[in-house]
Parts: C-alpha cells; structure tokens; sequence
C-alpha cells in the first residue's frame, strides 16, 4: 500500500485530536468537580449563611424592640411595638425553617434545636414582658384617675370645713367656738390624708405601700371619731347643712379607700406587675444572649464549612491548571514532530515542481517533469505536464485566430461609427419630442390647479348654500311661530275691546245712578229748606251727597273718556296685528319661494361640484399620462445616450481590440513550443 500525503496528514491529526480530546476529558471531569463544589457553595453555603445572618439580624431588631419595651408609657406604644416584635418572629421562624431544611445536605452541620429551644423561651419571657407591661400601665392609669377622683373629694371637703371656720354668731359663740376647733383638727387630717394619697404613687414597694395604707387607715379612724363629735355638736346648733356635706363628702372619700378595688390594691398589683415584668426582662436577656451565641456559633461553622469548600474548588482549579499544562506540553512535542515528519515529506517534491514550473512561467514549454512517485505530488507532476500540452495547443491556435480577429476588429469599427451617426441623429429628435413633452406637463399642470380651484371653490360653494338653505328654514319657522303669537294677540286685543265696552256699560249704570242720586238731593236739600231750622243738618247732609254725586260723575266722564282712547287704541293696535299677520303670511309665502328657489340653487351647484370633480380626475389622470409619457420619453432619452456612448465605447473598445490583437500575436511569439 503506497502511503499517501493525504494519509500522513490524517494520522498526524488523529493522534492529535486523540490527545485534545483526551485533554477534553479530563478538563471536563475538573470542571464538573468545580462546577458541583462551587453549586454546594451557591445553592447551599451562601442561601445558609444569608439566612443565618438574617436570623442575627432578626435577633438584634427583636432585642432593640424588648429594649423599647421599658420606655414607653402608653399601651398603644406597647401595642405597636408587639406587633412589630410578632412580624420579626415570624420573619425569624421562616428563616430558620429554612435553614433546618437545607441542613439535610450538611450532616456534619448541628441543627438549629438548642438555638431554637433557646428562642422559644425568649419569645416567652417577652410574652410575659408585653402582658406585664400593659398590666402596669392600666393599673397606672387607673391609679391616677383614682387618685384624681379621690384628692377633688377631698379637695371638696377641706373647702366646706374652710367654710365651717368662717362661721360667726354673737349669741352662740361658744358653740361657734368649738365647731371651728373640732373642724380645725379634722382639717388637719384631712390634709395629712390627702397628702398621703398623693404619696402613694410614687412609693416603689410594697411594703411602703402597707404602711402607707395602716397610717391612712389610722388617720380615717381619728377623722371618724372627730367627726362624730362634730355631728353632735351640729345637732345643737344649725351650720345650713355644711356638716352634712362634709359627712357625704368623707363618706365618699373613705368608701374609695376601703373598697375592694382600692388605690392601695391597684398599687400593690402595680408593683408586683413591675416586679414580674423586671423578672420576665432578666430572663429574656438571657435567653437572647445565649441564642445569640447559638447562632454566633452557628456562623462559625457555616464559615469555616464555606472555606473548605472553597479551599476544594481552589484545588480542583489547580489539579485542572497542571493536568492542562502536561496535556499542552505533551500535544506541542507530538505536533511538532508530525508537522517536521509532513513537512519534510512535502518540502522535496514541491521544491523539483516550482523550478520547472518557474520555466514554464518564463515561456518555455518545451520542459516536462519528471513522475518520481505515486503520490498527490506524482499526480501533480502528470496533471502539469498535461497542462503543459495542451497549453502548448492553445498557443498555436490563439496564434491562428489572431490574425483572423485583426480582419473582424477593422470590419466591426467601420461599422461601429455609423452605428454612432445614426444614434446620434435618433438623439436630437428625442430632445425635441421632449420639450414638446415638457409643454404638454406645463399645459396639464395648469388645468389640474385650476379643476382644483374650480373644485375647491364649488365645494365652498355648496357649503354656503347648504348655510342659507338652513337660515331660510330657520326664518320659515320664526315666520310660523310670529303669525301664531299675532294670531293669539288678535284674540286677545279683541277680548280687550270687549271687556272695555263693558266697562263702558258699567260707566253708563254709574252715569246714571249719579243723576239720579243728584236728583234725590236736590230734593232733600228742597225738604230740608221746607223744615227750616230742623232740616238743616239734613240740607248739609243733602249738599255732600249731590257734591258726592257730582264728583262721581266728573270720574265716570273722566274714565268714559279713557275707556274711548282705549277702545280706539285697541281697535288701532287689533288693525295693526291683522295687517302684521297679513304681511307674515306674506312673508312665509316668500319665505317658502324662496326655500325652493334655494333647493334649485342647491340641486344646480350639487351638478357644478360633481362636474368639478369629473374636470379634476379628468386634469388629474392626465397629468398623470403627462408624467408617464415624459418619463418614458426621459427613458427613450438616457437608452438613446447609453446607447451612444456604447457606441462610442464600442468604436473604440473595437480600436483597442485591433491593437490587442496585433499585441497577443506579438506575446505569442514570445513562446517556446518546440
């Protein structure tokens, strides 16, 4: 079997790829250990440390909210902060319940029991604090209001025993006396009483609170005793009630004292709430410090787990780094020696083919290589001198058909020039049908603007005459409702004119009573001259009533007078309204003609519009056909030109042809064949 260029190569390359891709094997086993121990370090380590931290975090927001809890004196505050402490709880169960789930692939991790045990307890005694808290601060309320209650009761009371001591009576100042000294010394309880009321919110324990009460309760038995013997002394004298009040008012006082639900209760409870809730804040203090140190502990060991993964990703990377450097070592030695072993193998041959073929590159034909082998150079070697030959054929003939295209490049140049003279001539008379065409655009440019005008101007046109037809309805119907309302006038002016004839009827009946109430006294006023001197109060009575008479009919003549002005007013204004309707009607008449006049006007410009829209599609299409047709002349013109300069080109492309030829004679001369 003769070994071949092609086979060298081939077992050159495949010992090569066999160690690329042993090298790729063994790169990809280092990537996948460094891609597994960096995936345990992302999906695992990182997730573990960043809740581990969170829970820290959680931790100090919980501890910085329990450190609130102390300072705040509402239970809205205490409130607010409870809820606040139940979301970080919640936020740090979630956490760690992750972190116990992601523990499953660290065995060697402890879980988080002893830390959650540990937060359990803090979580209760923080409970606690919350209650106690909110305990204290109730009871605080409730003590101050207590106390506020009880020190304007006995505010109260002291003023009505400053009122016994005011009292004066001359007659019984003994009794006054010793009313005044029993009350001063009841005052004087009254006010170490009040006093210690004051004081018992400020007391810190309870066994002050216990010795606060016993003296209380001493100085209400002293009050009492007092006070019976001033109930005595008021029955003998009369105070207007003022020891009575102050019996109510102390009645009061000592019920609020010993009750069941009292300010010494409320007070004790208060400060055993302090004492748990100072109780409940140790115990949590000491649970957050050992979860704290749980988790501290917890990162501890989560680092040192991340170092050591990371410590194995590093060594992977080195592993890979030197089994690279061994495997590129090795495939630079083996290339290397292929590509000596190749190229020596090819260097000799090629060396003999490039000197022959530099011969034949200076013309020399005549040269043949010699076949040493049966490789590709071998083949080279036939295939050159096949080239050679028939190379050799072509000169020969190329040499023949020279002087055959030397004949046919004179001919196809003779030829060439009139082809030209005629082009030119075809050219000219293009130019001129092009400025024709050139007018004929102008021409059909100019109609066009003015279709367009005529268009635009018939549709202005319309528009207006739609405008007037629409004001013509508009005045119809105004026309319409105007003989309507001077119809409805007439009736009514006609209504008038009756109404005043009645009137004037009235006038008469008035007229005519007037007469005949002068009648009657003139004839009273002729009896009372027949009575004489007894009449005459009746003659004065007699006057008034004919000059009553006579002033009646001066204003009914007066108001006939008017009632006739009104009558031929009216009976003007009704001939008016007539006429007005009359010329109304006219008017709608009109108005009517002219709507149709209007419809004609409207049917007529309608057409107009129309007929300008046909004149511009018309100018429009043509112009159109203007462009087309001076486009395709345009394009006859540059065809005409492209096919001159051709021409010209081709006249003196065949010149050149002429000398190209004369010149490949000359160059095939310069061959060697034989």
């Amino acid at each position: 079997m003769v070994l071949k260029v092609t086979h060298k190569v081939i077992i050159g390359f495949a010992i090569i790829l066999l160690l690329l891709l042993f090298s790729s094997i063994s790169s990809v086993g280092i990537l996948s250990d460094i891609k597994i121990a960096t995936a345990k370090v992302d999906n695992f380590a990182l997730p573990l440390q960043g809740y581990a931290n969170n829970v820290q975090k959680q931790l100090l927001k919980q501890a910085k909210l329990e450190a609130l809890i102390v300072t705040q004196s509402t239970v809205s505050a205490i409130k607010t902060i409870e809820q606040n402490f139940a979301q970080q709880n919640l936020l740090l169960i979630k956490n760690s319940q992750l972190i116990t789930k992601m523990l499953v692939s660290f065995p060697a991790i402890d879980n988080l029991s002893h830390f959650t045990t540990t937060y359990n307890a803090y979580t209760q005694s923080v409970a606690l604090m919350f209650t106690y808290k909110k305990a204290q601060l109730t009871e605080t309320i409730q003590l101050n209001e207590q106390q506020k209650a009880l020190y304007n009761i006995l505010d109260e009371a002291s003023a009505i025993l400053g009122d016994l001591s005011f009292l004066e009576d001359t007659q019984n100042q003994r009794q006054i006396e010793r009313i005044i000294g029993s009350a001063s010394q009841i005052e004087g309880y009254l006010f170490n009483l009040t006093d210690a009321t004051k004081a018992i919110l400020t007391i810190n324990s309870i066994e002050e609170v216990t010795m606060s009460q016993q003296d209380i309760d001493f100085g209400l038995d002293n009050i009492t005793q007092l006070l019976t013997f001033l109930s005595r002394l008021g029955e003998d004298y009369d105070t207007g009630g003022l020891i009575d009040q102050f019996i109510d008012e102390f009645t009061r006082s000592k019920s609020m004292l010993r009750s069941d639900n009292n300010i010494f209760t409320l007070k004790i409870s208060q400060l055993e709430h302090r004492d748990l809730f100072n109780k409940a804040y140790k115990n949590s203090d000491q649970h957050i410090n050992d979860a704290s140190d749980d988790i501290d502990i917890f990162l501890q060991v989560l680092d040192k787990n991340l170092a050591q993964l990371q410590a194995d990703i590093f060594d992977n990377v080195e592993q890979g780094n030197i089994e690279t450097l061994v495997v590129f070592i090795v495939l630079f030695i083996v290339g290397a020696g292929i590509a000596a072993i190749t190229i020596r193998s090819m260097i000799g041959p090629l060396t003999g083919i490039n000197k022959v073929l530099a011969q034949i590159a200076k013309g020399d034909l005549s040269r043949q290589l010699t076949v040493r082998s049966e490789d590709e150079y071998g083949e080279l070697s036939k295939n050159v001198n096949l080239v050679v030959a028939d190379l050799t054929a072509l000169i020969t003939n190329i040499s023949n058909y020279t002087h055959s295209l030397n004949d046919a490049a004179e001919q196809s140049s003779n030829k060439t020039a009139q082809v030209t003279s005629a082009l030119s001539l075809q050219q000219q008379t293009i130019m001129q049908a092009t400025a024709q065409t050139d007018d004929l655009e102008l021409s059909a440019e100019n109609i066009l603007k003015k279709a367009t005008n005529a268009e635009q101007k018939m549709t202005n046109a319309l528009a207006q005459s739609n405008k007037l037809e629409n004001i013509a309805k508009l005045t119809n119907e105004r026309m319409k409702n105007l003989t309507t309302m001077l119809d409805n006038t007439s009736e009514v002016m006609a209504v008038l004119q009756q109404k005043s004839l009645d009137i004037s009827g009235i006038l008469d009946a008035i007229s005519s009573i007037s007469a005949q109430t002068n009648l009657l006294a003139l004839n009273a006023a002729i009896e009372a001259a027949r009575a004489g001197d007894s009449g005459r109060g009746f003659a004065v009575v007699a006057d008034e009533v004919r000059l009553l008479a006579s002033r009646t009919q001066e204003s009914a003549n007066e108001i006939q007078v008017m009632i006739e002005s009104l009558q031929g007013q009216t009976k003007k204004a009704v001939a008016d309204i007539i006429q007005g309707e009359n010329e109304a009607n006219n008017c709608q008449e009109h108005t009517v003609e002219l709507l149709a006049i209007l419809s004609l006007i409207h049917q007529a410009i309608e057409e107009m519009h129309i007929m300008s829209q046909d004149i511009s599609q018309s100018a429009t299409q043509q112009n159109g056909l203007s462009n087309d047709i001076k486009q395709s002349i345009d394009a006859v013109v540059d065809l005409g030109q492209k096919s001159s300069e051709l021409s010209s080109s081709t006249l003196k492309y065949s010149k050149q042809v002429a000398e190209l030829a004369t010149k490949l004679d000359a160059a095939i001369g310069t061959f060697k064949v034989s």
